[in-house]
């Protein structure tokens, strides 16, 4: 991932853009009350079941809100 929160608490990701993503542009793993908003995720490197632009596990109290993926799905 090009951002990453992982074992957060109380943190954001804001007005970030993302151009040819490898694999997950952004991800929010294992936080808590965390905020990602008007974020782009552009375009994946390759193809595979991982391009899916955001990756969002086990999280509480996640405000995920206005937030783009362009050209970022699994291409299987």
């Amino acid at each position: 991932s090009i951002v990453t929160l992982s074992q957060s608490y109380a943190c954001w990701v804001k007005n970030v853009q993302v151009n040819a993503v490898p694999n997950y542009g952004i991800c929010v793993a294992d936080s808590v009350q965390c905020e990602v908003r008007g974020c782009r995720v552009n375009g994946s490197q390759s193809g595979g079941s991982n391009n899916a632009g955001y990756l969002i596990a086990d999280e509480s109290g996640l405000l995920f809100e206005d937030n783009i993926g362009n050209d970022v799905c699994p291409k299987c």
